[in-house]
């Protein structure tokens, strides 16, 4: 009986482990990111967040800072959070509402 807990709780494991990983990884990191700091419930948000955060890659990885790229975009993700929550185009919507009321 135990190798077959054993056994199914490996067969486990290996399904879940390339989920993991994705999730775990970069990937879906910078997905989150791109929704973020683009704005959250907008089809145009995650698009600039895209651009924003594919051109930033491609900068900074071939410049001197190429190592620091993902504490970078780490630091960039909690400042979203915590101060940013709008993203940049709830940014730019609230800028425009606010000068042409």
């Amino acid at each position: 009986r135990n190798p077959l807990i054993c056994f199914v709780m490996y067969f486990a494991f290996l399904i879940t482990l390339p989920v993991l990983g994705m999730l775990i990884g970069g990937v879906s990191f910078v997905f989150i990111l791109m929704t973020l700091l683009g704005g959250v419930g907008t089809i145009l948000g995650p698009l600039v967040g895209a651009t924003v955060v594919v051109t930033l890659q491609s900068y900074l990885s071939n410049g001197p800072l190429g190592e620091w790229v993902h504490v970078i975009l780490g630091v960039i993700f909690v400042l979203c959070v915590l101060l940013f929550r709008s993203g940049i185009v709830g940014w730019v919507e609230r800028l425009i509402k606010r000068n042409f009321k």
